[in-house]
């Protein structure tokens, strides 16, 4: 009898167990700070079945934490729900939400649309390249923090499409003054580097952009606009500024000693 109870378990039953008790929380918590050790990361959970079971994504919820009954979503079911679920609107949509939404996604509002309305593929698809990398980190197998960016590629930000249409609109406008939307995120990015040693976030950007339009036709030129990059720059960030400018001095100092 005591031979039976020392008996060891069989491979089977170990390999079961393991099997069994190996939930989605456990996988992501051991994970947990590097959403790239899988080639497709967990982006989110949720308690549908299959991303592709979303009849209103607006009514979907997602979750950085696996609880009881949880379904994760995993990259590739985005990547392959894109192509299926994605007509000319959709698209338009999804292109409007990343651009006001993440800030990485576009450089210009003018990459966003061809001259014809249509979707600019090119920029579209490394927009969602840019996007889909912003939810592996930020979800499950990342740092946890938010599901926001898994939201917009699923169009369950909350957001409609005449609300985004007309957010786009206003930016828009705000970028046909009398400099191109592009010559001003160049020369603000410019400014910026100079004053901060970075470039400028979109949010900053599209701040200037609104500054520009105030000053109206008291810029005279492009080299005028870069001085009131720089003081645009230096005023929002005033602390990062004063840093900008203790390192400038102290290689200056130290160029002298002949020591740089």
């Amino acid at each position: 009898m005591a031979e039976e109870e020392n008996a060891p378990m069989p491979i089977e039953t170990i390999e079961q167990t393991i099997a069994s008790g190996y939930s989605w929380a456990q996988a992501a918590s051991d994970v947990a700070g590097n959403p790239f050790v899988f080639d497709d990361p967990v982006l989110g959970f949720t308690e549908f079945e299959d991303v592709m079971d979303i009849d209103d994504p607006g009514d979907a919820t997602y979750s950085t934490v696996a609880s009881a009954g949880a379904v994760p979503i995993l990259q590739s079911d985005i990547i392959n729900a894109l192509p299926n679920e994605m007509d000319s609107d959709a698209q338009s949509i999804l292109a409007m939400e990343m651009f006001l939404n993440v800030d990485s996604a576009y450089g210009d509002i003018n990459q966003v649309f061809e001259d014809d309305g249509a979707v600019n593929q090119e920029t579209f698809m490394k927009a969602v390249e840019t996007t889909l990398a912003l939810a592996a980190k930020a979800g499950p197998m990342g740092y946890g923090t938010t599901t926001k960016y898994l939201n917009i590629l699923t169009s369950a930000g909350g957001a409609s499409a005449g609300e985004l249409n007309q957010r786009f609109q206003e930016e828009q406008s705000k970028s046909s003054g009398m400099f191109p939307g592009l010559v001003l995120n160049r020369v603000v990015d410019s400014g910026f580097a100079n004053v901060l040693g970075r470039t400028a976030s979109k949010r900053e950007q599209q701040e200037f952009a609104e500054l520009v339009l105030e000053l109206g036709d008291s810029i005279k030129g492009v080299e005028h606009l870069g001085l009131e990059a720089e003081e645009f720059a230096r005023e929002e960030n005033p602390q990062e500024a004063q840093m900008m400018d203790y390192r400038s001095a102290a290689d200056r100092i130290m160029n002298v000693m002949g020591l740089a």
